[in-house]
């Protein structure tokens, strides 16, 4: 009989054809969470290992979202396939590390940027998701009023140009001080 990798509460055995029906697992659960994370419309996954569970957290248009409690062993499994994924060394749990990967969406190519702290639990990591169509609009999308998409190409059209300092995406939130 087959045993649930995910199934909470179950002291797992990591032996012989067991050990790779586990990395399997790990490996499904990795590609449906990239996958569902995308469809969402997430810009970074957090991978937060606690005391005695794992916390899965997506950010979506600048808030951070708890998204699913995991066990602590899949919370490990899965930070260890990205790390396999990002290139980045599986066994240096100590530093701080930053990677990049790729997968495909239907089709699409998705960038990953994967960076690992560590913490008191083990690693916490944060995968940023980066879509290249998205990047790359139109800019009668950008959403601008009539008026300011009219003075914005005023300004563009100027041989000087204009200068655009984009910010982090966790950025977006005004400083306290400014917040009504």
């Amino acid at each position: 009989m087959r045993k649930n990798f995910l199934r909470r509460g179950r002291k797992q055995n990591f032996s012989g054809s067991e050990t790779q029906d586990q990395e399997k697992q790990i490996v499904n659960a990795v590609n449906l969470l990239l996958n569902y994370a995308f469809e969402q419309r997430t810009s970074e996954i957090h991978i937060e290992p606690r005391r005695q569970s794992g916390v899965i957290r997506f950010r979506i248009d600048g808030i951070l979202y708890d998204v699913k409690r995991i066990p602590v062993e899949v919370s490990a499994g899965m930070t260890q396939r990205l790390k396999g994924m990002a290139r980045m060394n599986v066994s240096e749990k100590r530093k701080p590390q930053d990677g990049r990967a790729e997968f495909i969406h239907h089709d699409r190519e998705i960038y990953l940027r994967v960076s690992t702290i560590p913490v008191v639990f083990g690693e916490k990591m944060m995968v940023r998701l980066i879509d290249p169509i998205r990047l790359f609009r139109p800019v009668d999308d950008l959403g601008f009023a009539s008026d300011e998409l009219e003075q914005y190409l005023t300004l563009i059209a100027r041989p000087s140009g204009l200068s655009c300092l984009p910010a982090q995406p966790d950025a977006a939130k005004p400083p306290r001080s400014i917040r009504r």
